[in-house]
């Protein structure tokens, strides 16, 4: 009997076995979405992530912040800075006509410096042969005038002790007077009121210039010729008062206008001088240091200096 029971126990397991199976088989598929009213199948869950969402959203804040930042800053500042600049310079040097604007500068007396074409401190030198109509003067002592010869200087070689040409004329008494006025005519000149400052940057390039007090800050060139009318006022004056070197260019021409007359130019320079070769100068130049007329310029007017004057086969003529 005892077998027989084992049996009959054993077909008994296998039935509670798959009756506990079907009933707890649906509640499982239930719990895992598999049940049979769903449309879709085991892959949905996976391709309805949250992924891909994040890195959309991601991806629109990279590609706006670079946009907005570089368009506004780089494309602006370049673009206003050199635009104004280059266009207004230009524009700063035509003919410039000034004397409705700037009163005439009184009178500059040169005292007893008005008897020299040529007045110089520290010497005068000549590469010959030069033409010098008028007095010359050195106030240095020693033989200081060197290169100029007698036939050169129409006029009179004047020097304060016996050394220099053998035509010299010895007068220390009236070139230490005219080294003194020659100073009091450079004050007077730069003490009058300016009218016209940094004219041209000191370029002084294809101008015309009327009456009038010009101060300058720095050095002064003269690159092609420069036009000084009087505009039929043979009183107009023009002082030019220059902190710095005065250069005048190759071949270029200091040109007098309606009127104009050289005794009424005046230039007061605290560096040199240079006159360039072939050039004309007109007006009386007082120089705190060298004044040099390069080989084959020319000047109407005066010339006197604190130092020395170099010619090299100029052409100089003095005021009537």
């Amino acid at each position: 009997m005892f077998p027989r029971t084992k049996k009959v126990l054993q077909i008994v397991d296998k039935k509670v076995l798959l009756t506990l199976f079907l009933l707890v088989s649906p509640i499982i598929l239930a719990a895992n979405g598999c049940g049979p009213n769903k449309d879709t199948g085991p892959t949905a869950g996976p391709t309805m992530t949250a992924t891909p969402v994040a890195t959309s959203t991601a991806s629109k804040t990279a590609t706006n912040s670079p946009t907005k930042t570089p368009s506004g800053t780089p494309t602006n500042s370049p673009t206003k800075t050199p635009t104004g600049t280059p266009t207004n310079t230009p524009s700063a040097t035509p003919t410039v006509t000034s004397s409705a604007a700037c009163a005439n500068p009184a009178a500059v007396v040169l005292g007893q410096a008005g008897s020299y074409v040529i007045l110089a401190e520290t010497g005068i030198t000549d590469v010959p042969s030069s033409a010098v109509t008028g007095n010359i003067a050195n106030a240095g002592t020693g033989a200081q005038i060197t290169g100029v010869t007698c036939p050169e200087v129409n006029g009179v070689i004047y020097t304060i002790d016996a050394t220099g040409p053998a035509c010299r004329t010895i007068d220390a008494t009236n070139i230490g007077i005219g080294v003194t006025d020659k100073g009091t005519a450079y004050s007077t000149a730069n003490g009058l009121a300016n009218c016209v400052i940094d004219q041209s940057a000191g370029i002084l390039s294809g101008l015309t210039l009327t009456r009038g007090k010009y101060f300058f800050n720095t050095g002064v060139s003269i690159p092609t010729d420069l036009h000084l009318d009087a505009m039929g006022d043979p009183n107009a004056r023009w002082i030019f008062q220059v902190n710095g070197n005065l250069s005048e260019a190759s071949a270029v021409n200091v040109i007098l206008d309606n009127g104009a007359l050289a005794q009424n130019v005046f230039w007061t320079v605290t560096g040199f001088t240079v006159i360039g070769m072939n050039a004309h100068f007109e007006g009386i130049l007082m120089g705190a240091d060298y004044i040099q007329l390069v080989t084959g310029a020319s000047s109407h007017g005066r010339l006197f200096s604190h130092t020395y004057v170099a010619l090299d086969q100029n052409v100089v003529t003095e005021l009537p």
